[in-house]
């Protein structure tokens, strides 16, 4: 895919410092003469010294160390016992590093369906992907047992990662008008504190193939292909359904900027009439999945014939067997707005606002302080720099009274091409911060926002004095050995 950086308008091309006060490492500066040099003899060489090469080779690097580094850690260290109600999947040989936790959740919905109550936390465009692959497989090879789907989950969700990597860095491009920036920060990705996830059967991987290239999709004018990979993300991830966000606010973007004509708001949305219906049916597909899964769980628990969907017994690992039903549905399926997500989120993972801040959660706190703090300080540069754009156009929309009301805040939403991934970002995090499981942030984050790995990469190579860049290294380092020791002993690392 050949995509074309935009060139910069005067206004556009002034520096915005960074939090660490370097022009240079600004997510919306462009490059110096320097950079824009060692570019040019990089892109003078063979096909094999390209930045794209380089990128998919360090990721691919990348996922055979962290799979090597995993197995070697399940061999050397004994496994921890978890909980009875821990979903468990027996496989042989090299494969159990990589059966962990939510791992085993995917495969055993790949190999069986939704057996349990809780299995329902669990989107399933990945399980699905899982067992049309290993079925396929299985009939071209004499394949058998769960170790096959297990396999055939580590080749996607690898094969995603590589390919997230790879849109990451040419988002970057378009975005940040900054190509040595764009390239650090799909090192950066392949070097992300949750690494050991994306190496995994879990979901993040294949959702940051979908994030990443529905947003890139979206940069290159094709609002309808970028709304079906948010669709599929969606179907990975219910957080997915955020992404819509990024469709709403092009409508919004696309509205004012006629308003700002003079012209009025049924007018504008009547002479954009093709554009806005494209943008609604790109929202639909966004979050159609996720509501598409809740219908299918309210007729499977609730009114499927001879299923009446109660949780009257438990199996010997103490979970809701659907098997054996109770004669009435479940308490969830007489709710007004009956969502079976929500309900099992609530009971199983203490979702729900202040629900899950307790005294004893406080180390899961501490495991996502630094992705919610480099959240915080992310968004609040971005925030900052679009208000000083906002007053700046506001002064010159004073000395100049011909402008119209929306003229400001226009260009300020174009001067901040960020602006809507900031707001992402941090609504995100302060959704996981106050209503979920929060040990999950530095995934979540990590697999849904370029913005963290853009903002992490400028952080990371700054040229300034301050300890900053040493201690981003030392999370990073340390969430990396950590996450490759824990995760695949199965001790408390999910």
């Amino acid at each position: 895919m050949n995509v074309k950086v935009r060139p910069l308008t005067t206004a556009e091309a002034r520096p915005v410092a960074s939090p660490s006060g370097q022009a240079v490492h600004s997510v919306r500066n462009t490059a110096g003469p320097e950079v824009k040099s060692r570019w040019k003899r990089w892109r003078s060489h063979s096909c094999h010294s390209s930045p794209d090469f380089r990128v998919i080779r360090f990721a691919v690097a990348s996922r055979v160390t962290v799979i090597i580094l995993s197995v070697l850690s399940d061999w050397t260290i004994p496994d921890h016992e978890p909980d009875p109600s821990v979903a468990r999947l027996r496989v042989s040989g090299w494969l159990s590093a990589f059966t962990r936790w939510d791992a085993a959740r995917f495969t055993a919905i790949g190999m069986e369906g939704y057996m349990h109550e809780e299995d329902y936390a669990f989107m399933p465009v990945l399980p699905m992907a899982i067992s049309i692959s290993a079925r396929a497989a299985g009939a071209v090879f004499p394949l058998s047992g769960p170790e096959h789907f297990v396999v055939m989950g580590l080749l996607i969700t690898n094969g995603c990662f590589v390919l997230a990597a790879w849109l990451l860095y040419r988002l970057g491009l378009v975005m940040l008008q900054d190509q040595l920036l764009a390239f650090r920060s799909a090192i950066v990705f392949c070097l992300s504190p949750a690494n050991v996830f994306f190496s995994s059967v879990y979901t993040e991987s294949p959702f940051a193939a979908c994030c990443f290239g529905g947003l890139l999709l979206q940069e290159l004018n094709r609002p309808l292909q970028g709304a079906i990979l948010f669709g599929i993300g969606t179907g990975l991830r219910s957080n997915g359904i955020l992404n819509a966000g990024f469709l709403l606010y092009q409508c919004l973007h696309v509205t004012l900027q006629d308003m700002q004509k003079g012209t009025g708001l049924l007018q504008t949305l009547l002479a954009n009439t093709r554009k806005h219906v494209l943008l609604t049916l790109g929202v639909a597909i966004s979050i159609g999945p996720f509501l598409a899964f809740q219908v299918y769980a309210i007729q499977k628990e609730c009114y499927a014939q001879g299923v009446q969907g109660g949780c009257g017994e438990t199996d010997e690992a103490g979970q809701c067997s659907l098997s054996e039903q109770a004669e009435q549905p479940p308490a969830w399926c007489q709710a007004s707005f009956p969502s079976v997500y929500l309900h099992v989120q609530k009971k199983y993972w203490q979702g729900g606002m202040f629900c899950y801040w307790q005294l004893k959660q406080a180390p899961n706190f501490l495991l996502a302080a630094p992705a919610l703090a480099l959240t915080a300080l992310g968004v609040h540069h971005i925030l900052r720099d679009f208000c000083k754009q906002l007053r700046f156009w506001k002064r010159e929309e004073d000395l100049r009274p011909q402008r119209t009301a929306f003229s400001s805040l226009c260009r300020a939403m174009r001067l901040c091409p960020l602006l809507p991934h900031a707001l992402h970002w941090g609504f995100l995090a302060a959704y996981l911060f106050l209503c979920a499981n929060v040990q999950i942030a530095t995934r979540v984050l990590g697999s849904g926002c370029p913005i963290f790995h853009w903002f992490l990469a400028s952080l990371l190579f700054s040229r300034n004095s301050s300890k900053t860049p040493w201690l981003l290294k030392c999370y990073v380092g340390t969430f990396n050995c950590l996450g490759l020791i824990m995760h695949p002993n199965f001790l408390p690392w999910t």
